[in-house]
């Protein structure tokens, strides 16, 4: 996703124009007097501020301080860690709604059963020494389940994770079982209709065709709804070659500009290689990421208007599937997202309650979508 490091207001306004004015025709009088002109909505997104923290014990650095090379790598080690791991959740939340929700349990969580998700592709959002918690519902005012203390440590940690099967143990456990009930990293969850995390793609891309989109952070889609909360689809019984390419077309179709990158779980674009090997079709292109001196071979499937590049993502479960418009979308942040916290000029910090040194790691951020229309999600893809 583009990223500006420039927004130093809160919140960020994102203006949408869904609908040209409207004073033409090939009459005078009627065409000057139909006193319609463009549509504009403002999306109001307030930023968001995501903490990580790298940490070294103190005798540890204390027996490396005669090896400077030793404590420079072992210090390096945690902060590039602490980075990645930022880097990680920005990732995972840009797909999502803005509510945090990671998965959906299927079963445990309690009484010594391990919790298991109802899609088990979904556990690449889940980490080892993760806290916590669910919510009973995917809006911006759930019931959170159970309700953290000061640090969160009343909140389940995974204390062991099958990444096959999704089962992971928790200690503490939750009070009861977890089927049904959407998860979440213990303090992602929004309350009093205000968000803890960024809003993300499967927010701003909602309209499934049948289901008011309703209202995301001031705009009401229902006006306007394939152009104001774009198109969501169900991808079962279809190819990944024919999701694109309709895509495609249904973007176009309703004056939308074409996606240019489509991403699915790895299962799914492997699937969609062997397709296309099957029809000794196999366009490759070399895709340049954001991050410099990064780039992606992608597979290339023709759209409606030009070529989309295929790329696999692990944070996409296995039913899941988008087509983005990178042009339509922005990751808004004061200085980069994530940073090193060191306003004070200081970047290792003393822990006041225990012999321990840490640097803080921070992002204050949001992402926004000027364009809906120009993008595409997809459920239940392969089923």
């Amino acid at each position: 996703m583009p990223a500006k490091t420039d927004a130093f207001g809160d919140p960020y306004h994102v203006a949408l124009r869904h609908e040209s004015n409207q004073n033409t025709g090939h009459t005078f009088g009627i065409a000057q007097n139909v006193d319609e002109p463009s549509k504009y909505v403002a999306f109001d997104l307030p930023g968001v501020t995501q903490y990580t923290f790298a940490r070294a014990s103190g005798p540890v650095i204390k027996k490396l301080q005669d090896k400077i090379g030793a404590m420079t790598a072992a210090w390096t080690n945690e902060v590039d860690g602490a980075m990645l791991t930022a880097i990680i959740d920005i990732e995972i939340l840009s797909h999502g709604d803005g509510t945090g929700i990671r998965g959906v349990g299927a079963a445990g969580g309690s009484g010594g059963t391990p919790l298991t998700l109802s899609i088990p592709s979904d556990i690449s959002k889940f980490f080892l020494g993760m806290k916590l918690q669910s919510v009973n519902n995917r809006t911006f005012s759930p019931t959170v389940t159970p309700v953290a203390d000061a640090t969160g440590s009343n909140c389940p940690k995974v204390t062991a994770i099958n990444r096959k099967t999704s089962a992971m143990t928790l200690s503490p456990e939750f009070g009861g079982s977890q089927a049904g009930l959407f998860l979440i990293r213990a303090g992602d969850a929004a309350a009093a209709n205000k968000a803890k995390v960024a809003p993300g793609f499967s927010g701003f891309v909602r309209y499934d065709g049948v289901n008011p989109p309703g209202t995301f952070y001031g705009v009401n889609g229902d006006t306007d709804p394939i152009r104001l909360a774009g198109q969501a689809f169900s991808g079962a019984s279809s190819s990944i070659e024919d999701l694109i390419v309709d895509g495609s077309a249904e973007v176009r179709a309703f004056g939308g500009n074409q996606p240019k990158i489509a991403q699915f779980n790895p299962r799914r674009v492997a699937k969609l290689r062997k397709e296309l090997n099957a029809k000794s079709i196999y366009d490759r292109a070399e895709l340049t990421s954001q991050i410099a001196n990064v780039s992606f071979k992608t597979i290339v499937v023709h759209g409606d208007d030009g070529d989309i590049n295929v790329m696999s993502n692990p944070f996409l479960n296995v039913t899941e599937g988008e087509l983005w418009n990178m042009n339509s979308w922005v990751r808004k942040s004061a200085g980069p997202a994530p940073e090193v916290a060191d306003l004070d000029g200081n970047e290792m910090l003393r822990v006041y309650n225990a012999d321990v040194y840490e640097m803080r790691v921070t992002a204050n951020y949001t992402q926004a979508c000027d364009a809906p229309v120009d993008n595409v999600r997809y459920t239940n893809v392969g089923l």
